[in-house]
């Protein structure tokens, strides 16, 4: 198309040439004409080539600008999304931290509580009956020298009170070697013999944690005990007697005994016990 377009300017143009040259034209001035043309020609179609060329490489950038254009926003569009993310990032970030902080101070809280409940078990410790007080000395062991977490710490802590409930709240029968002192024969001890310190097999009857007897097999060995400022303390009898301000006897101590061992030939029992510094009672159980 753009040869045609040539071509149809290329003949006006000699025609207005033509016109405008005098006649008769000579050779000289004939052959001038034809190089001119010739150029024109040639200047016509190098322009053409330049015009097609441009128009083609023109389609071509306004692609690329297309693409380029396409691509920008599409950066722009991931930029936004990475702004928005990097916001969202650092408002979790910020909200753990004071989670984070919070939770240190909470924390930081729990084991300073723990810690006084633990002083005040370890007050408590010494006045438990001994096969509590045993019990709880590994217990407190391992709350002592180990590095515990908190939650470590309170499930020890749980466990020791929940040990201490359970104690409190039934009749415990304990068997046990106790050492009885030298100065507290049995009864029937002969005067004259020697009344050496040994430890005798005993069974105990503990009432919770504040109440408690014992008695040998024999019988012959008994006493009361509870808790005093000095921790648990054990009662010798005579000394048992005097304390409950009524005579506690092995045998009376043997049948509560029998009666939790089998309790299928339980009968009412009376044992002296008490209840604080000025007032002591009979106790009385029946199954």
């Amino acid at each position: 198309m753009n040869t045609v377009k040539a071509t149809q300017r290329y003949l006006a143009l000699i025609s207005v040439i033509i016109g405008l040259l005098p006649l008769p034209v000579n050779a000289e001035s004939a052959q001038n004409l034809d190089q001119l043309m010739s150029r024109w020609t040639q200047t016509e179609r190098q322009r053409g080539h330049l015009v097609s060329e441009w128009l083609d490489r023109q389609q071509l950038l306004e692609q690329q600008l297309t693409l380029l254009s396409a691509e920008e926003e599409a950066l722009n569009a991931i930029l936004g999304k990475s702004d928005n993310f990097q916001k969202n990032v650092d408002k979790e970030r910020n909200k753990l931290a004071s989670e984070l902080t919070q939770f240190e101070r909470e924390q930081s809280i729990a084991k300073n509580a723990i810690g006084r409940a633990i002083a005040k078990i370890k007050i408590l410790h010494p006045q438990l009956p001994p096969p509590l007080h045993i019990l709880w000395a590994d217990e407190l062991a391992i709350l002592d020298g180990a590095e515990l977490s908190n939650s470590e710490r309170l499930e020890k802590l749980l466990s020791l009170l929940n040990q201490l409930d359970s104690f409190e709240n039934r009749v415990a029968l304990n068997q046990s070697l106790m050492t009885i002192p030298s100065s507290h024969p049995p009864p029937n001890h002969a005067k004259g013999q020697s009344a050496e310190q040994m430890k005798h097999l005993t069974k105990q009857v503990y009432l919770g944690l504040s109440q408690a007897w014992y008695v040998s097999e024999d019988g012959a060995y008994y006493g009361y005990g509870k808790p005093s400022s000095n921790g648990w303390k054990w009662w010798h009898q005579n000394a048992a007697s005097e304390l409950l301000g009524h005579q506690l006897s092995g045998s009376d101590v043997s049948a509560v005994v029998n009666m939790i061992e089998h309790p299928e030939q339980a009968t009412f029992v009376s044992l002296p016990f008490k209840l604080d510094a000025k007032s002591t009672q009979n106790l009385s159980q029946a199954n």
